[in-house]
C-alpha cells in the first residue's frame, strides 16, 4: 500500500512513507478554487481565534520569548499581543493562541486532530523570510504564497489522521502536526527533497507524546499547547536538516527500534493518495468553542430550549445520543476542576447551553461552573452511544458528527429527541456557515483587542479574496498586534 511505511524505499534506502511525504511537499501543488477558498477561510478563522485565545489568562504568559530577548523591530508578531519574537518562539506562540480555546478547525477520522495547528510554523517562517526580503530590498511573501503550503500541511496531517489511530495506543495526535509542519516548514525554508526527508524522519522518530493531559484525572492546559510545541520541534528539525543533518532513513522499518516495531505495523500511515482534498473539507467551529464531537449536541439543545421557557426547574433527565468517539472523549462524570476539563465534557456543554441559551468560553470558567442550575442539569444528563451515529461518522461519504437531545420533565412530559446530523461548520453546510464565520471573525477580533480600523480591513478581505491574496504576510500579522 502506498505510504504504509513497511520496508525501505529503493531510492536511498528511505522508508516509503517518508519518501512519499517528502516528494509531495517538494512538488508544486495545483490548487483549484475550492482548495484556495478553504485555505483562505482557515487562515482568517484561525487568526481571529488566535487573537481571542491570546487574551486567556492561562495562555498569555506563555506567548512571549521563552529564552531569547524580544525583537521589537524584526521579530514576528503573535496575534492578539504586543510580542515580537524569533522563529521558534513565533511558531509556538501563534499555534498556542490558535489552539487555546478549542475554537479552531478540525479533521475527524481514525484520529482526531486540528489542521490549523500547522499555521504557527507556516506563518512564522513566511513572516521572517518576508522581513528578511524586505530588508534586502526584495518583495515579501504574500497571502497567495501561503495557500499551497497550507493545503499541503492540511493534506499530510489529514491523510495521516484518516488511517493512523494513535489514541488507541494512548498517544496524542500532535505527532501528525509535527510531521506535516516539518515537511512544509523545511520546504518553505528553502530545503530540497533530501532536506524534507530528513526533517520528516526526525519528526516521526519522536513517536508522539502520551494523551494523559487530555483525559481525567489529569486534564491540563498542555492539551492547548501540545500542538504548538510539536510545530516548534518540526521547525527545529527543518533547520537542522538545512544544516546537513541526514535524518533517519529507516525510522519506520528498522528492526526492534523503528516505529513499526515499537507501535505496531502501520501504526502511522496514509489513508489515501496525497492530493488536495482536506482543506476544502475541513470542519469549522462556528458558533461555540466546544470540542467538535459535541458541537451538534449544543445546537440540538438550543433548538429545544425555547419550549422550556420558564420551566427549566422541571427538567428531570437529559439524554444525549452521540457517536462512539463522542463517548470516548466527552463522557465525563465526577469533578471537573478546570476549564480545560469542562470544555471537553459533553454533559457540561449541554447543561451550560440549556441554562444560558448560549455557549461561550466564559461559561467554562470557575465562576460560571459554580452555577447551581448548571451543576444540577449536568448531574441529570446521561450520554450513550447511538450505533447509527457511529456508522454515519465513519462513512466516508457522510462523515456525520451527529448528536441527539431528549429532555424529560416532571410529570412525564418529554421533549425531543432533537437530532442534528451535521454541525454548522460541516462542509455540507458551508454556504450556510459563511456569514456566521464572518461574524465569528469580527467578534473574536474585537474581543481580542484588535484596533477597529484593522478589524474593518480584515472583514473587507474576508469578502474580497483577490485583495486578501495580495496582502504581504508581515502586513497581515502587523494588523493583529494590540
Amino acid at each position: 500500500m502506498a505510504g504504509a511505511g513497511g520496508g525501505s524505499a529503493e531510492s536511498g534506502g528511505w522508508d516509503p512513507l517518508v519518501a512519499e511525504i517528502a516528494a509531495y511537499a517538494s512538488t508544486p501543488l495545483p490548487l483549484d478554487g475550492a482548495a484556495r477558498a478553504g485555505a483562505r477561510l482557515s487562515l482568517l478563522d484561525s487568526l481571529g481565534v488566535a487573537c481571542l485565545g491570546a487574551q486567556h489568562p492561562a495562555c498569555s504568559p506563555l506567548l512571549g520569548p521563552l529564552s531569547a530577548r524580544p525583537d521589537p523591530q524584526g521579530g514576528t508578531p503573535i496575534p492578539g499581543t504586543r510580542h515580537r519574537v524569533e522563529l521558534l518562539d513565533a511558531a509556538f506562540g501563534i499555534s498556542a493562541a490558535i489552539r487555546w480555546l478549542d475554537f479552531n478547525d478540525t479533521w475527524l477520522a481514525a484520529e482526531w486532530s486540528h489542521p490549523s495547528d500547522n499555521l504557527g510554523a507556516i506563518l512564522a517562517v513566511a513572516d521572517q523570510l518576508s522581513r528578511q526580503r524586505r530588508a534586502a530590498g526584495q518583495a515579501p511573501l504574500r497571502v497567495a504564497d501561503l495557500l499551497e503550503p497550507i493545503c499541503q500541511a492540511y493534506e499530510i496531517q489529514g491523510m495521516l489522521a484518516t488511517a493512523s489511530c494513535l489514541h488507541d495506543r494512548g498517544l496524542d495526535h500532535v505527532l501528525l502536526v509535527e510531521v506535516a509542519s516539518a515537511a512544509v516548514g523545511a520546504r518553505l525554508l528553502g530545503g530540497g527533497e533530501a532536506q524534507v526527508r530528513s526533517a520528516v524522519s526526525n519528526a516521526l522518530a519522536d513517536a508522539s507524546t502520551l494523551r494523559v493531559y487530555r483525559h481525567q484525572p489529569v486534564v491540563g492546559w498542555r492539551k492547548s499547547w501540545a500542538a504548538a510545541e510539536a510545530g516548534q520541534r518540526a521547525l527545529r528539525f527543518a533547520l537542522l536538516a538545512l544544516r546537513g543533518d541526514p535524518g533517519c532513513p529507516r525510522v519506520i522499518s528498522a528492526p526492534s527500534w523503528g516505529l513499526d516495531a515499537v507501535l505496531g505495523p502501520e501504526a502511522v500511515r496514509l489513508g489515501g493518495r496525497l492530493g488536495c482534498s482536506v482543506a476544502p473539507q475541513v470542519l469549522y467551529k462556528v458558533p461555540w468553542p466546544a470540542e467538535y464531537h459535541g458541537q451538534s449536541a449544543v445546537e440540538a439543545v438550543l433548538r429545544l430550549r425555547p419550549a422550556l421557557a420558564g420551566r427549566l426547574g422541571e427538567v428531570r433527565r437529559v439524554h444525549v445520543g452521540t457517536q462512539r468517539s463522542g463517548v470516548t472523549i466527552l463522557d465525563k462524570r465526577g469533578p471537573l476542576p478546570t476549564a480545560a476539563d469542562r470544555d471537553h465534557c459533553l454533559q457540561y456543554m449541554v447543561a451550560a447551553a440549556l441554562v444560558h441559551g448560549e455557549l461561550d468560553y466564559s461559561m467554562y470558567e470557575d465562576q460560571a461552573a459554580r452555577n447551581p442550575e448548571v451543576r444540577r442539569i449536568r448531574q441529570l444528563t446521561r450520554v450513550s452511544e447511538d450505533p447509527e451515529f457511529t456508522l454515519a461518522y465513519h462513512d466516508p461519504a457522510r462523515r456525520a458528527v451527529a448528536n441527539s437531545i431528549a429532555i424529560e420533565l416532571a410529570g412525564g412530559e418529554r421533549l425531543g429527541p432533537e437530532v442534528v446530523w451535521y454541525p454548522l461548520g460541516h462542509p455540507r453546510r458551508r454556504r450556510e456557515a459563511l456569514s456566521p464565520l464572518r461574524q465569528k471573525l469580527a467578534r473574536n477580533l474585537r474581543q481580542g483587542l484588535v484596533a477597529e480600523d484593522a478589524i474593518e480591513h480584515l472583514l473587507r478581505l474576508f469578502d474580497d479574496p483577490e485583495h486578501l491574496d495580495a496582502v504581504a504576510v508581515p502586513d497581515l500579522l502587523d494588523q493583529l498586534s494590540v
